[in-house]
């Protein structure tokens, strides 16, 4: 499996997981991830291929396959990815040194979703979630017992792929079992990674990891969207 990390590689203060969504790789995550890196000096960025082979044409990864998938079955595909997630992020809070309380866990389109789904089901949470054009899985949010991470999900308006509609279901559902959401939505934007949303995850991030070292670094010049 491919990991991309971005950061010091010792001394790290935080750790930032990135999902990528689906026929996607750990490759796809890289502009983010860079930028990320130079937003939060002090943070190890991560961003690992997808735990499965995509299954629905040649190259790339998934988190869980969405061959065949409805609204009656999306939710059980969800719920057995979320296990090799917890250990993903176990092991990349490990492998930085840095504790879960320190770590936040960010997804785009699939990896969204799944990030949405920790925030309610992990045992043990990170500090954060943030959900770039995500969802949740339609039927009853499974849930454990304990504190809940806070959330910051990010949807364009005029995303074709997953509705505004949804998103902004998922972030009342979350809310209604104690969960802190902030959303942000953004105006004549679609399905994909926005350079505004890269500046206010720095920002929400910087904000939930406020001790240590975690300095939000001030940027040069403003950010491009690499392609």
């Amino acid at each position: 499996m491919t990991v991309l990390r971005f950061g010091p590689s010792t001394q790290a203060d935080a750790l930032v997981l990135l999902l990528h969504g689906v026929g996607a790789s750990a490759e796809a995550m890289r502009p983010l991830a860079s930028l990320l890196s130079a937003r939060l000096p002090n943070a190890a960025v991560l961003a690992p291929d997808g735990t499965a082979p995509f299954d629905m044409g040649p190259g790339g990864r998934q988190w869980f396959s969405v061959r065949g998938v409805s609204e009656d079955n999306r939710k059980a595909r969800v719920e057995a990815a979320l296990p090799a997630i917890e250990t993903l992020l176990d092991e990349a809070c490990a492998l930085v040194g840095v504790p879960l309380e320190r770590a936040v866990v960010a997804g785009f389109s699939q990896g969204a979703i799944l990030a949405l789904h920790l925030a309610a089901a992990a045992k043990q949470p990170p500090a954060a979630i943030v959900a770039l054009a995500g969802r949740l899985a339609a039927g009853p949010l499974l849930t454990h017992p304990g504190p809940r991470p806070s959330v910051f999900m990010s949807h364009g308006a005029q995303d074709r792929v997953i509705a505004l509609s949804d998103a902004q279901h998922a972030a009342g559902a979350l809310r209604a079992i104690g969960a802190e959401v902030q959303f942000e939505q953004i105006p004549e934007h679609g399905h994909s990674i926005d350079p505004r949303q890269v500046e206010s995850v720095a920002r929400y991030v910087a904000a939930r990891l406020p001790s240590g070292r975690m300095d939000l670094a001030q940027a040069a010049e403003p950010h491009r969207r690499e392609s």
